[in-house]
């Protein structure tokens, strides 16, 4: 049986880091990745997506990030102004580009936060 994974929102992801430690350090999935900050996603401007890099960040830091973007305006990487909203899907990305790759889950692993992707075919 194939398993199903759905992109993850903007408003899940808020529900999901509100569980979590606020403390505790937070990764990504993939070569001990950290999350940075939230752009418009490259591939589909009216997206969120979020950044990497290898510098620590906590929950308390991406979640305060997460509920910003809430009602935010974020410009496209050729223009236009878009607002996101809870029922933003969010990618993982970096400004220049578009991977196709997104979040699905949080996972609280009791010592850290993970955030599990995986490619999305669109």
């Amino acid at each position: 049986m194939k398993e199903s994974f759905e992109l993850m929102t903007l408003g899940r992801f808020i529900d999901a880091l509100e569980k979590c430690d606020p403390q505790s350090n937070i990764y990504f999935d993939f070569c001990g990745f950290v999350p940075t900050e939230f752009f418009s996603y490259r591939g589909f401007y009216d997206q969120l997506a979020l950044g990497f890099d290898n510098l620590q960040k906590n929950v308390a830091d991406i979640l305060g990030l997460a509920r910003e973007a809430v009602g935010k305006s974020f410009e496209g990487w050729k223009g236009g102004s878009f607002t996101m909203s809870s029922n933003t899907p969010i990618w993982v990305s970096l400004p220049s580009a578009c991977f196709g790759t997104g979040i699905f889950a949080v996972k609280d692993t009791g010592l850290s936060v993970i955030i599990m992707t995986r490619h999305f075919d669109v």
